[in-house]
Formats: C-alpha cells, sequence, structure tokens
C-alpha cells in the first residue's frame, strides 16, 4: 500500500521557478526559507490635540507625521518577496534596489527621505552619537540612565571593561519611553523592544534634544541588514514603509495577499499607563528573584504537584490552539483527568485577569485577532514550503 502511494505522490510536478515573481532560483528558495518569519509590529502615535502635546509637538517639528500617518494595515506578502529578492548572492554588488513583482524598488536613504519628505541632513545625530560610545566613562553612561530612566533604575549588563550595555525599557520615564517604543518599531524595528540597548539609548537621547536624524538611512540600512541576515531564524520589519515604496513603484496587489496589522497605537492611555514614580525596592527584588536558582527555595509537595497541573492545563490550552497532539496525555489518563479537575477548581478569573477594564480586554481580543492571522499565514507558508521540498525529493527519487 505504501508504494501505492509512493508511485501517486511521485507523479506531482516539482516546484518550478517563478520568474514573475523572483529574479532568480536562489531567491526563491530564500522566500520559500523566510515565509514563516514573523514581523516586528510597526507602531504609531495617536494623541487628540490637547494631548502629550510635547510629542506631538516634536512630530510636527520634524516633519514625522508623514512616517506616523504610514502606520496601517499593509501587505505582509509584499514585504517577504521584497525582502527575498533582495538577498545578496555572494557575487552581488552591494545595492539599495529590490524588484517586487516585475517592478524595481529603490529603497535607499535618498528613496526613503523623498517618500517621507524628509531632507538628508549635513549630520545625524543618531551617527554621531553611536560613534561617540567608543571611550565613554562609565560616569557618563549614568549620565544617561538619569536622563532617560526613572530614579533607582539600573544598567543590566555590564562588559568587562566595565562599560554597561543596556537597560529595561520598563525603567524609562514615560515621554522617554514612548520615543523609545516608536524608534524600535518604527523607525529601527528591532526584535527585543524589553531590554534597551545602549545603540537605542542613544537614539532616543538625540530625539529628545531635537537633533537632526536621518531617517532614510536608518530605515535603509536596516532593511539592508535585514534583507541578508545569515542566521537560522530572525525577525524583520518595516512592512508599512516597504509596501508604501511598492506602491509608488507601480507594485500590484494580489487578492492573495495576506495583511500584516501594525501593533496598538501609542496613545493617551498608554501614556497613562507608564510609570513616572522611582523604581522600587520591590520591582528590583522582583527581576534578582526570577534569575535567581532554585537552590535557594524550598518547594513542598503540594506547591509541586499544584506546578505540574497549572502546567498540564497550560499545555492543553497551547495543543489545542495550535491543533497539535497533547504530548503524553490522553483524554482517558489519570493525568489528564486530574489537569481538567484542577482546572475546574481554579478557573481563572476574566474579569480579575483584565482588572476590570473592558478597554483591556477589547485590546487583548484585537491582539489575538492579529497573531491569529499571522500564524495562519506562517503556518499556510510553511505548509508550502513542506510541500515543495517532499514534491523535490519525490522527484529525485523518481529520477
Amino acid at each position: 500500500m505504501s508504494a501505492r502511494k509512493r508511485t501517486r505522490l511521485s507523479t506531482a510536478p516539482p516546484p518550478q521557478f517563478n520568474a514573475s515573481k523572483f529574479l532568480g532560483i536562489e531567491h526563491q528558495r530564500r522566500y520559500e526559507k523566510i515565509s514563516g518569519f514573523r514581523f516586528t509590529d510597526e507602531r504609531a502615535f495617536s494623541f487628540k490635540p490637547s494631548e502629550s502635546t510635547e510629542i506631538t509637538q516634536e512630530l510636527n517639528r520634524r516633519n514625522w507625521d508623514s512616517l506616523n500617518s504610514l502606520i496601517k494595515p499593509s501587505k505582509l506578502t509584499i514585504a517577504l518577496e521584497f525582502f527575498a529578492n533582495a538577498y545578496r548572492l555572494e557575487q552581488d554588488i552591494e545595492t539599495h534596489t529590490t524588484v517586487v513583482r516585475g517592478k524595481t524598488v529603490d529603497f535607499s536613504a535618498e528613496a526613503i527621505n523623498n517618500l517621507l519628505g524628509l531632507p538628508t541632513p549635513l549630520e545625524c545625530g543618531v551617527q554621531r552619537r553611536r560613534n561617540e560610545l567608543i571611550g565613554k566613562s562609565r560616569e557618563e553612561y549614568d549620565e544617561i540612565l538619569r536622563e532617560l530612566c526613572r530614579s533607582g533604575a539600573e544598567w543590566q549588563n555590564v562588559t568587562e571593561n566595565g562599560n554597561p550595555t543596556m537597560f529595561r525599557h520598563k525603567d524609562m520615564m514615560p515621554i522617554p519611553k514612548a520615543w523609545g517604543s516608536f524608534l524600535v518599531q518604527t523607525l529601527e524595528s528591532c526584535s527585543n523592544s524589553s531590554e534597551f540597548r545602549v545603540q537605542r539609548v542613544v537614539a532616543v537621547q538625540a530625539i529628545l534634544h531635537e537633533e537632526e536624524i536621518n531617517v532614510g538611512k536608518l530605515i535603509s540600512d536596516n532593511l539592508v541588514r535585514m534583507a541578508n541576515e545569515k542566521k537560522n531564524t530572525w525577525m524583520f520589519g518595516h512592512c508599512c514603509i516597504i509596501n508604501e515604496l511598492c506602491k509608488n513603484a507601480g507594485v500590484v496587489i494580489d487578492s492573495s495577499d495576506v495583511d500584516l496589522i501594525p501593533k496598538a497605537v501609542i496613545d493617551q492611555g498608554w501614556m497613562d499607563k507608564c510609570r513616572d514614580t522611582p523604581v522600587d525596592d520591590n520591582e528590583r527584588t522582583r527581576k534578582r528573584r526570577q534569575s535567581s536558582s532554585l537552590k535557594e527555595h524550598q518547594v513542598s509537595q503540594r506547591d509541586m504537584q499544584q506546578y505540574l497541573m497549572a502546567s498540564l492545563n497550560f499545555m492543553q490550552d497551547v495543543s489545542r490552539n495550535l491543533h497539535l497532539s497533547e504530548p503524553i496525555m490522553d483524554d482517558q489518563s489519570a493525568l489528564w483527568q486530574a489537569a481538567q479537575k484542577y482546572r475546574k477548581e481554579h478557573a481563572p478569573s476574566i474579569y480579575e485577569r483584565f482588572e476590570g477594564s473592558r478597554e483591556s480586554l477589547e485590546q487583548h481580543h484585537k491582539a489575538e485577532m492579529r497573531e491569529l492571522k499571522h500564524r495562519q499565514a506562517q503556518e499556510l507558508a510553511h505548509f508550502k514550503f513542506e510541500e515543495s521540498q517532499h514534491h523535490e525529493k519525490e522527484h529525485q527519487e523518481e529520477t
């Protein structure tokens, strides 16, 4: 029976090179590899005229409204094709152009600045501050910490020469924290927004000190880095900018294109949740406690039993949501029954989970829908990739 199945599958044609979308077979393979990768969600500001005037005034002064207004639902598949064809082969000359569906797309610093209606400054404050990090003393680093963070904040990592490398985003004061979020999700997309490295820190300083910034170069350099990343997995970004560049180049949207929804906006509600009080001992102690060894704690058998049941409930929920088989359990096992009993006895309160805020619940539902759409796109891309690999293997075995 298995031989008959093999004969039937081997008749499927191997995947064909799609010359209408890709520059070469290597770029098509690159697309297949990156199709399931995640994107950092871009984030915009959204304030009423009377709210957070300091931020809105700076947005207007810098003429960044054009960038802010681009943050809207955009086509994930167009961005993936952009990155796939922007991938440089070893013999390729460095370039800031790519091809998307037959259209040449320029993503140089000049092209992005022109798109956003921004001038190209003689000097970029972000780049200058990053260059000046070399040779900074610990006292100078601590001065940066005091400028941007709440009282009591601490550097999290220190190098062998005594210089720090990052602090926590949550320890920043409200205005710097808002600009920091905009920076790492829109201006210079990165995967880790909870730990703020010094290279990002000085960029926030440049914004707060009203220094000229070459937005086009920051985004263009980031696009080149992402397109040519060699790791097994990483995160992409700038989907909205890419879509606008492609639109201006005449790229046609297809009905099968998948949407990527931006992250929830930074609004007055977001600002109101930002702490401006000193980082207290409880916050610091909690951080240290989380990284401490289990050897320092005596865990009772009852606590371990509760932890096991809660973990099993979590595993059941994840397995159900991802349509996976529940490992080590079936619905007739004693372990599964015990986990279900624990779930009934310790049912979480939805009201308490969202602290009595209907707005928080609605925001959670929106985030769930974004995650669902993204996961569906990932699963479809992975399925197509594995399907093509399977057909190719069958074709090779047949020949």
